[in-house]
């Protein structure tokens, strides 16, 4: 009786060092999180808008996340965050605005990908 527990034990303890292995930090399980970031000409925070993708879920979580990042008064602190929650930055896009011939840089868009 005892070996058997000690077996459940060992083959729950294997379970769950592979579910843990599979799971994402915080419990954003999406391969990617496109950012896009524009400054309020009238505020030091940011207007931050997160997409992860276009199933329910994934909006409800991009939105809770859009919320929080929105806080942020800097660009590297955005993306801190987003490391800590175990993404790394692929790419990053600068967006421009056209106004009577004139243009400059209105925001960025960071794209990026969870690690492992």
């Amino acid at each position: 009786m005892e070996k058997q527990n000690h077996l459940a034990s060992i083959v729950l303890l294997v379970a769950l060092f592979f579910i843990s292995q599979h799971s994402t930090a915080k419990g954003f399980n999406y391969p990617y999180a496109f950012i896009s970031i524009t400054g309020d000409p009238f505020s030091d925070k940011l207007n931050v808008k997160v997409d992860f993708g276009d199933n329910p879920e994934q909006i409800i979580e991009g939105e809770k996340l859009s919320e929080i990042l929105s806080e942020k008064t800097s660009y590297a602190s955005v993306l801190n965050y987003m490391s800590g929650l175990g993404f790394v930055l692929v790419e990053t896009m600068v967006t421009t605005n056209q106004h009577n011939g004139n243009g400059g840089t209105s925001g960025f868009v960071f794209i990026m990908r969870k690690k492992g």
